[in-house]
């Protein structure tokens, strides 16, 4: 709730703002999601998965483990969990990412793309 109103602190903006935030908090009653998570797409996935992946990794490691189908063993497994996370993270945060964020980047969305299927207990 507090994501709508930030934008009240400005005066100026009250009044002009207010039919746009009444027309949001509709949309997320309804649909679960506003219009702003369209114009961020990308932010809403990972502000969606990003906490949920990250309670995996954690129940993963407490609790024993299922593994993908390529036969990796357990260290491997939870390596690649972790980079996926590590990942994520990175992206959560606004920010100019450096070459080596780039690359554990690159390297844990990848690892998404290919064991999202296999993110279950």
């Amino acid at each position: 709730m507090q994501r709508y109103w930030e934008k009240f602190e400005c005066g100026a903006n009250r009044t002009r703002d207010l039919p746009h935030l009444i027309k949001w908090w509709w949309q997320r009653l309804f649909r679960g999601y506003d219009d702003r998570d369209i114009w961020n797409l990308d932010k809403a996935i990972i502000r969606f998965i990003y906490p949920r992946l990250d309670f995996f990794v954690t129940w993963q490691c407490e609790h024993g483990m299922h593994y993908p189908a390529d036969d990796m063993d357990p260290a491997a497994w939870l390596n690649a969990l972790k980079k996926m996370r590590e990942a994520l993270k990175l992206l959560s945060k606004p920010k100019e990412w450096t070459e080596e964020e780039e690359k554990t980047i690159k390297e844990g969305t990848e690892l998404l793309g290919k064991y999202l299927r296999d993110l279950y207990d």
